[in-house]
Parts: structure tokens; sequence; C-alpha cells
């Protein structure tokens, strides 16, 4: 009799553990399915939204104003917001829900961003009333700026961007302020001799009494600068790095490599901040969520990379109950076709086949022919950048049409990517990168000094 009732004790103790643990299993695996459905539906949103951002910059001429540019950015939010609300099976009103569990959206573009939080709405003398529904809006354009104070009375801000252009506003307390503008270079590997007026801005004709050449670390020998654009883009970033030298602001400007950790713990610094203050403040401003504390995740350091180096889009998303927990996820999705900086890598050559390689392609020969821009070598170079500047112009559409499509990619280097290299014609490489990054055109938000573009050129 005892054997029997210790059997069916144990027997009801194993079935409760079993039907617990089924169940605990049960809710782990629905919470898993739930937080991975999150996952799918805000990356997909993400991406969604960069798309429609690259494909409006891309076709609005006026993408360089600021308010063309806030109207790409709220047009891409919108587009965000649909597809969030259907990829989570709601839409229609159900948005609202939708926006009550999201308290930031980031936006970082090349020199600066935008973030997309909830406020209250303001009353007609300006202050907030909190009576009123939550509404989410794109706050005003954030630049990567830093201050560094020089004494008492004078000071810079330096505005980075994703690459090595600053602009700078020099604040003197009895002057009142000047605003330059350049790439800060290595000024130690830089090597020019010739006289010229005006180092930020050197006149065409006088580019041909100017010798300039570059220091190529890996070879250490000079490299001879030909080409009339790149002859101007060492020119003046050598100008502008030493008048920043002057000013006695840092020794971060006597090395490139601890120049450019700067710009990055600069850049990154400040988004952090900006997506720490939203996301907290929507704990108090949150009207629909009491339990759930809206943090900032920790975001991984190869996405930082990602978002200091190109246009991106960065969506929180967190507050959802999941089961036993609350969903707390980020979605991040970059973009390379920013028109506004021109990377090593985005460079192509073309060759006499109007076929486009990459530099070190050996099926790439000959690059000799004459082409309407590298004047090293005779040689074409094809970029997204070229395409910003040629449609910018008043060029007929389909004038653009045939020139955009005009060049065929080469099989091996750019569509397979198992291809045999040879060695990197050093000349071509830094007379067309510095070429290209001296004619890509700025944001028109930028001030330029001591320049000669004018209005139409933006």
């Amino acid at each position: 009799m005892k054997i029997q009732n210790l059997a069916i004790i144990f027997s009801i103790i194993v079935v409760t553990i079993a039907l617990t643990m089924s169940l605990v299993i049960r809710n782990k695996i629905a919470s898993m399915r739930m937080e991975s459905m999150y996952n799918q539906a805000l990356m997909g949103a993400t991406f969604d939204a960069m798309k429609a951002f690259e494909v409006n910059t891309e076709e609005n001429k006026y993408s360089g104003i600021p308010e063309s540019l806030k109207r790409d950015a709220k047009a891409a939010i919108n587009i965000f917001m649909t597809s969030l609300a259907l990829n989570l099976k709601t839409s229609g009103a159900s948005e609202d829900w939708v926006r009550s569990y999201l308290p930031a959206v980031a936006i970082t573009m090349y020199d600066g961003y935008y973030i997309y939080t909830p406020e209250f709405k303001t009353t007609a003398e300006g202050t907030e009333d909190e009576s009123t529904k939550l509404e989410h809006k794109l706050q005003p354009y954030i630049y990567y700026g830093k201050t560094y104070e020089i004494s008492s009375t004078k000071k810079v801000v330096l505005n980075y961007t994703l690459d090595n252009f600053v602009v700078a506003y020099y604040y003197d307390k009895d002057y009142d302020y000047e605003t330059y503008v350049g790439y800060v270079l290595d000024t130690s590997l830089v090597r020019i001799t010739g006289s010229y007026s005006n180092g930020f801005n050197v006149p065409d004709d006088e580019l041909s009494g100017i010798t300039v050449e570059v220091k190529d670390e890996e070879t250490n020998t000079y490299i001879s600068i030909t080409d009339a654009e790149a002859k101007k883009y060492y020119i003046s970033g050598y100008t502008f790095t030493n008048w920043l030298k002057s000013l006695n602001i840092g020794s971060f400007l006597n090395d490139l490599y601890v120049f450019d950790q700067e710009r990055i713990t600069t850049i990154r610094d400040q988004i952090q901040v900006s997506l720490n203050r939203a996301i907290g403040n929507y704990n108090q401003t949150n009207q629909t969520q009491t339990v759930y504390e809206f943090k900032m995740p920790i975001l991984k350091e190869t996405d930082w990379e990602r978002i200091t180096s190109s246009t991106s889009i960065v969506a929180f998303m967190q507050g959802m109950s999941i089961k036993e927990k609350y969903y707390n996820g980020y979605a991040l999705a970059t973009s390379y076709s920013d028109p506004y900086f021109t990377r090593e890598e985005e460079i192509c050559y073309v060759d006499t086949d109007n076929i486009f390689h990459k530099i070190d392609c050996i099926h790439a020969e000959p690059f000799s022919m004459h082409g309407k821009y590298m004047t090293i070598k005779n040689t074409r170079i094809y970029t997204k950048a070229d395409l910003s500047k040629f449609e910018s112009t008043v060029t007929p559409r389909e004038d653009y049409e045939t020139y955009r499509y005009k060049y065929v990619p080469c099989y091996y280097c750019m569509v397979d990517g198992n291809y045999t290299k040879k060695a990197i014609d050093k000349t071509l490489l830094y007379n067309s990168i510095a070429r290209e990054k001296n004619i890509i055109v700025k944001r028109a938000n930028l001030v330029f000094k001591n320049s000669a573009k004018t209005e139409s050129e933006f």
C-alpha cells in the first residue's frame, strides 16, 4: 500500500513538473517567435525607409537644400511607419499603436543627423501643452560639431563630416566670427613648391607654376600630382590644415589617424547623447506605457562603425510585451550611395571598351584613352559623384540616361569579385581620389569661405 501511495505521489509530482516545464517551454518558444517577428518587421521597415531615402535624394536635384533634404527625411519616416505597421499586421489607425513603442529613429547623414521622436504639441503661446496627445516629429537638424576653446575671448567650432572635410567657425569676441572650410590632411606628407595668391582657392592660371607631391608611406616615395583639381585639393587642404594648427586646439591635427579618432568619437558621442536623451525623455512623456522603462540598448561596435562611416537609419522599438519579458531591439540600415563624399573603393576606371574596373583589376588594360575627366594619363573615371554632378546641370534628361547606362561593369572585379590583381598605379590612385574629393558638390547649407562657387553650382 505504501508503494502504491508513493507511486501515485511520484506520478503527480512528475506530471506537475512536466506540465510546468511544457508550459514554460511553450511560452519561451512563443516569446522567441514574437521577438523574431518584431526583429524582422523592424529590420524590413528600416531597410524600406533607407531605400526610399536613397531614391528620393538621388532623383531630387534639390536634395542639397536643407528644406528639401528634410522633406526627403520625412518621406523616409512615412515609409518606415507604413512598412512597420504592415509587417506587424496592423494598418490605418493602428499606426498610432506602433508609434507608442517607438521612442526614437535617427537618420544620420554626411554632416549631421535628424532624430524622430515624440513630443507634446505646443500651444499658441509656444509652450508645451502636456494635456494634449503626444506627436512624433522630426527634430531640427543637428551637425557633428565640437567647440574648442582657444582663450577666454576666442574659440573655434569644428563641424565634422563622414570624411576629412571640416567646416570651421572661428569666434573672436572683438571681431565677431569667420568661416573656413577644407579637408584636413597630413601636411608632413605633402610637398608643395611654387607661389600662389590664395591657398584656399588657387586660381587656375597659377596651377601650372605649382608642383605638388604626396608621400606614399607604403613605398616611401613621392607621388606627383598633375591633375588640376587634385592640385587644388592638396593646396587648399594644406592651407586649411596649417590654419587649424595655428589655433593650437590640439595635437590631433598632427596625425591623420588621431584626427579620424577625434572625428569619429565626436560623431558617435553626439549621436549617442541625443538618442539617450530622446529615449530617456520618452519615459516622462509616454502616455500609453506606465510599466516598462524605455532605455537605449547597447549598440554593437560594428554597428557604430557603420553609423560613423555612412548614411544610416537606426530605429529603436521597445516596450511590447512578449510573454515573460518586454521587447527591446533596434535595426540599422546603411547606404553607400551618399553623393557628398567618395570612398577610395568606389572609384572605377573605364577602359577603351567602356567597361569599368577596380584600379587593381588585371583585365582593365589599357586605361589610357581620351576621356572627359582625368587629365592624368587621359583616364576616365566613373563614380556616383560624377552622376551627381552631371545630373545637377541643365543637360537634357535623355543625355543623362545615355551617360549613366553607357558603361558596363567588369565581370571579374565588379560582379564576381574573384579576380587576378595587379600592382596599383599609385599616381593614378592619388590623383583620382584627390580630384573627386575636390569637385564633389557639398550641401548648400555648408558655408563656403574664400570660394569661387556660385549659387547655380549647388
